[in-house]
């Protein structure tokens, strides 16, 4: 692992184990005890993926990591903040046709390019299939909450595609134009993930509710789908302002477990 990325991933593992020991005061005061277990759960697997690719790097430097066992917290980390969303939705509303479609077609379209790339297989797959249930349930309960206008589904749908398709270019055809396309497609990854965290941020000072802790998951979705999908120095970007993300979803979360808490 180059230096520069070693140093982010201190940090991240820094910011983590702070989420971890503040959710504690969400279990003694929150209101919504079963929602903070899944956060912490969520954020403790996260920051064990962190920690065994810390020590791996030490360890084995350089070395194809067997197996890649910080997926394993990493899937962990989806499915349990799949789960958490869930308290957000109608369990007798049906699968919205635009959930079903978008999730399936953007995870199946990544979960190949990440086999192309790196020709490993189950890993690929099993975090294909978790990312998949993330992202459905998240645009499941976002379609419920009436976040997805018809402008909004657009520009995603474009963007999704313009993203899978100028990787696909770079993929397969490797010259200049294609090269620009390549890092037009990180541009619209992180501007989307920028996004999500201003938006985030703007409707927890608004004090809405549910709102901002379902854009930090979507900052979370893009950063992560981001980090899948970039090499060198993109990639290093991404995931730096990624360790951000586990502190927003703190106090994204906190105003869900306490209402009544003045920050």
């Amino acid at each position: 692992m180059p230096l520069l990325d070693s140093i982010i991933l201190v940090i991240q593992i820094a910011l983590l184990t702070l989420v971890v020991v503040a959710s504690g005061r969400l279990l003694k005061r929150g209101n919504d005890i079963f929602l903070a277990i899944l956060f912490i759960f969520s954020i403790v697997s996260w920051l064990l993926s962190d920690l065994y690719w810390l020590a791996f790097d030490v360890l084995r430097s350089g070395e194809h990591m067997p197996l890649a066992a910080n997926e394993i917290g990493e899937c962990a980390m989806f499915l349990l903040l799949s789960t958490a969303i869930s308290k957000y939705k109608n369990k007798e509303e049906r699968i919205s046709v635009f959930a079903a479609c978008f999730a399936s077609v953007f995870t199946l379209a990544n979960t190949a390019l990440w086999i192309i790339w790196s020709g490993e297989w189950l890993q690929d797959i099993v975090s294909g299939i978790c990312l998949f249930v993330l992202l459905l349930t998240f645009l499941q309960v976002c379609e419920e909450k009436k976040m997805l206008n018809v402008n909004v589904k657009s520009v995603m749908s474009l963007a999704a595609f313009l993203v899978i398709l100028f990787q696909v270019l770079t993929t397969y055809l490797q010259n200049t134009f294609t090269r620009i396309l390549e890092y037009i497609s990180y541009l619209i990854m992180f501007a989307a993930f920028c996004l999500f965290i201003v938006l985030a941020i703007v409707y927890m000072r608004r004090k809405e509710k549910a709102k901002p802790f379902l854009l930090s998951i979507a900052a979370l979705l893009c950063g992560v789908f981001g980090i899948y999908m970039s090499p060198g120095i993109v990639y290093s970007v991404i995931f730096a302002v990624t360790s951000a993300i586990g502190p927003l979803m703190f106090f994204t979360i906190r105003r869900e477990v306490l209402p009544d808490d003045i920050c």
